[in-house]
């Protein structure tokens, strides 16, 4: 039995998306991230974050499907990687979130993205709490498309039933190589309407299952190799529909820098097609997912906090987040050592 490091794995991103129907014909939504550390330990800022539940961020509001017009949004945080404390100088993950706020009254159209990062991206929100709302808002327009297409004179639904959910994993491991590996698998699940208590397939509309394999090498930071499949079922077609492959247009990637301006180059190459948008989707958490298991790939950290005597250990990158802002608390610990280290 090889226990070693090789090939275990680091760590596991869970997102998801509900969207239920109203009695006034309108959709409530749910989204949750969760961010699963599987080994070891990060020093950063005074403390040991250990294995475990790193991240748990939630989102709720209310859409109105005629105008796809997100009439409330409202964020929470149960878990989170930095409290209020001494060395964060009262900071929290959570002072921003009420910023998300102020997106009620947008339309979850192609301009809602950078109504979303003008709001809340980089210094001014959580990078978690980001990505989940952009999900969000995807998923949202998708499904609000799929309801309309399959249901076109309505579905008589009950208040509180689903009508579309979507989960996102992501998972990293060491490849023993200085690779990491990220498994992506999609899975969104129209749901039919129903009346009291049926037989579980008679809720089935449809079901798209997206899978992609990435590699990235950690000393260039680069996309190696990638691969993927897509599959698309019915109720009629549970049994035939076969899996179609996305690989070769995904060889494009190879060789890409994974850093700042890649999500960019993602939107430009898979944003025109709606139908395309569950890959792209996908596409879009690589970087996330690799900054997620990057943290614990190996056990640098540790032996460097250990060596430099320095309060902050692993930093974020600047800028990233509210926490990770120029001229936050954080980010005045982390220039106080270096000034420290150069004199």
């Amino acid at each position: 039995m090889n226990l070693d490091h090789r090939g275990h794995p680091l760590h596991s991103r869970g997102l998801a998306i509900e969207l239920a129907h109203r009695s006034d014909s309108k959709l409530d939504v749910f989204g949750e991230v969760v961010d699963l550390r599987k080994r070891g330990f990060v020093p950063v800022c005074g403390k040991l974050q250990p294995a475990g539940i790193v991240h748990h961020m939630q989102l709720r509001g209310v859409i109105d499907p005629e105008t796809s017009v997100l009439e409330s949004i409202a964020g929470e945080q149960p878990a989170i990687a930095f409290e209020a404390s001494e060395a964060t100088g009262g900071e929290s993950c959570r002072d921003p979130v009420r910023r998300l706020e102020t997106l009620a009254g947008e339309t979850l159209d192609d301009e809602f993205s950078r109504n979303l990062a003008s709001a809340y991206g980089g210094p001014r929100g959580c990078s978690h709490l980001l990505v989940l709302a952009h999900l969000l808002a995807s998923t949202a327009r998708r499904g609000i498309t799929c309801e309309r297409a399959r249901y076109t004179n309505g579905a008589d639904r009950t208040p509180g039933s689903l009508v579309y959910r979507r989960d996102l994993i992501v998972d990293g491991s060491d490849r023993g190589d200085h690779t990491l590996e990220l498994a992506l698998q999609l899975t969104d699940l129209h749901f039919a309407p129903v009346r009291g208590i049926v037989e579980p397939m008679r809720n089935f509309a449809s079901e798209l299952e997206l899978r992609i394999r990435a590699g990235i090498d950690l000393r260039t930071v680069r996309l190696t190799e990638i691969e993927g499949a897509q599959r698309e079922r019915s109720l009629e077609s549970l049994e035939s529909a076969a899996w179609i492959g996305r690989t070769d247009e995904l060889q494009w990637l190879v060789g890409t820098l994974m850093a700042a301006g890649v999500g960019g180059k993602l939107i430009r190459a898979h944003g025109d097609r709606e139908e395309d948008r569950p890959l792209l989707d996908a596409l879009l958490n690589l970087t996330p997912g690799m900054h997620q298991a990057m943290a614990v790939m190996d056990e640098g950290w540790a032996l460097t906090a250990k060596a430099v005597p320095t309060v902050m250990g692993m930093g974020g990158i600047a800028d990233s987040c509210y926490m990770w802002r120029r001229g936050g608390a954080l980010d005045r610990i982390r220039k106080e050592y270096a000034a420290r280290d150069t004199d």
